[in-house]
């Protein structure tokens, strides 16, 4: 059962949420955006040719890493949320509870 409901949290997040672009849209991502922006800017004019492949290759692998751990903490985030559910409709509704 947890396999399957594993398997269905990281479809959910494949199939709606990954496709999404930019996943944040806060001023700290922007800000830490730009700054990469700049830094690559500056640093793929001095390299060689080959190594700005090598260094294209290593944003290919960063972004595969970044995706993986989106994936996974969306997929955490979710089970926390169903388990809390779970432990809010264990306990006896405020409604039915006798008046003291």
């Amino acid at each position: 059962m947890v396999n399957v409901m594993t398997d269905f949290i990281h479809e959910l997040y494949l199939t709606y949420l990954s496709q999404k672009s930019p996943t944040s849209k806060s001023a700290a991502y922007h800000q830490a955006m730009s700054r990469f922006s700049e830094l690559e800017s500056k640093l793929a004019p001095l390299l060689p040719e080959d190594s700005r492949a090598l260094l294209a290759d290593f944003y290919e692998a960063w972004d595969m890493m970044e995706e993986a751990l989106s994936e996974e903490t969306f997929a955490e985030g979710f089970q926390m949320g169903a388990r809390l559910m779970l432990e809010l409709f264990k306990e006896e509704p405020v409604l039915d509870r006798p008046h003291s």
